[in-house]
């Protein structure tokens, strides 16, 4: 746990850099590595984000809860801040995260834009509901 400690505070140094509002990109990817805490993304995006970042995350490792972190730092610059997020999932983990799962092949699943949009709003609904700032759209 030492060694997550001096990574997030390394970050925190990174993010604090002045003029900054946070890094001004952030990529999470993939499973995290053994030792990495359960909401180590959610920790990361705690520290280093800011109203302009700009999140890209391809990972379905505790995705609400840092969503939501993502959300609420992303989003505290109001009208003025240019950050974003942008979650790159494949349909079936979509449908997976709100409760769905539909049968068939991966694109047989991506198949159905109805249901799928319908599990993204769902997502964006219950990050929103969590205390992820203004949500995501």
């Amino acid at each position: 746990l030492g060694e997550w400690s001096h990574l997030l505070d390394a970050l925190s140094a990174q993010a604090a850099a002045p003029g900054e509002g946070g890094v001004a990109a952030l990529a999470l990817m993939g499973t995290a590595p053994p030792g990495v805490p359960k909401d180590g993304y959610a920790q990361i995006c705690g520290k280093v984000c800011g109203p302009n970042t700009r999140l890209v995350m391809d990972s379905v490792v505790e995705v609400k809860a840092t969503l939501s972190a993502a959300a609420e730092r992303i989003g505290s610059g109001g009208d003025r801040a240019t950050g974003g997020i942008m979650l790159k999932l494949n349909a079936r983990e979509v449908l997976k995260l709100v409760g769905q799962e539909l049968a068939g092949s991966d694109s047989q699943v991506a198949a159905d834009p109805r249901a799928v949009a319908s599990a993204c709003a769902q997502l964006a609904a219950e990050v929103a509901a969590s205390g992820g700032g203004r949500g995501i759209d």
